[in-house]
């Protein structure tokens, strides 16, 4: 099956899937018992940060794993060794936010391949736009507080910021 025949048909069927309210914290967390071994093998660092608060979202519960998930592929396929694949999430507006930063020697790569989608990075970079699309998600380059551009998603908080705060408040 060709590949945009299967974003297609699977964003066809993610389309009636039940969203629910999910921690996206709890994905990033999980992709980091995954994948951070991966990488470490590969010779690439793994740096997550997490708010103290929670980041809700309303989204399908395995499209988010799944979008971290190929996120970290393409990172494990672009990202040189000796360098370290920074993660920060936090709550900007109306918004979670999650910047993705590779440092090292050479020009971030991540972003880069996220822009060009070349032909390795292709199929995942596709999907991953699908899966954002399909909540309501931009993914982006954008300047961070990592510094510099990085590969940005941002994702509608559930129930909107002044919902998100009451809801951490003790």
């Amino acid at each position: 099956m060709h590949s945009s025949t299967f974003i297609h048909t699977a964003t066809l069927l993610a389309l009636g899937a039940a969203r629910e309210r999910i921690d996206m914290r709890q994905a990033l967390r999980a992709l980091s018992g995954t994948h951070a071994p991966r990488l470490a093998h590969l010779g690439i660092g793994f740096d997550l940060r997490l708010p103290e608060h929670p980041l809700d979202v309303h989204a399908v519960p395995d499209d988010l794993p799944r979008l971290f998930a190929h996120i970290a592929d393409v990172a494990a396929g672009v990202l040189r060794p000796d360098s370290t694949l920074h993660v920060l999430a936090r709550a900007e507006g109306q918004h979670a936010v999650i910047n993705w930063r590779d440092a090292g020697e050479a020009p971030p790569l991540l972003s880069r391949a996220f822009e060009a989608t070349g032909p390795a990075a292709r199929p995942r970079v596709l999907q991953c736009r699908a899966i954002a699309e399909r909540h309501g998600a931009r993914i982006y380059t954008a300047p961070s507080p990592l510094g510099g551009d990085c590969l940005t998603l941002r994702f509608p908080l559930h129930g909107g910021r002044d919902m998100h705060m009451a809801a951490t408040r003790p």
